[in-house]
């Protein structure tokens, strides 16, 4: 099947594996936490576009009511 997005299902070796990138990558995290070089709307609309791909309901109630403000 072409175009079908599978989840991601962790094993432990590959929650480790992403949690070690994580922490590897946390002082640039932080740092376009604290001062962010795009705007909160394009931000947003980022991350409807992400939610959209992994079509969790949730987050995309919680970034719509983001967008909207």
């Amino acid at each position: 099947m072409k175009g079908v997005h599978r989840k991601r299902t962790f094993t432990l070796l590959g929650f480790f594996s992403s949690l070690f990138s994580v922490v590897l990558r946390l002082p640039r995290l932080l740092l376009a936490l604290i001062c962010p070089a795009t705007s909160a709307a394009l931000r947003e609309q980022v991350m409807l576009a992400c939610t959209s791909v992994n079509a969790c309901r949730y987050c995309d109630w919680l970034h719509t009511q983001l967008a909207l403000k």
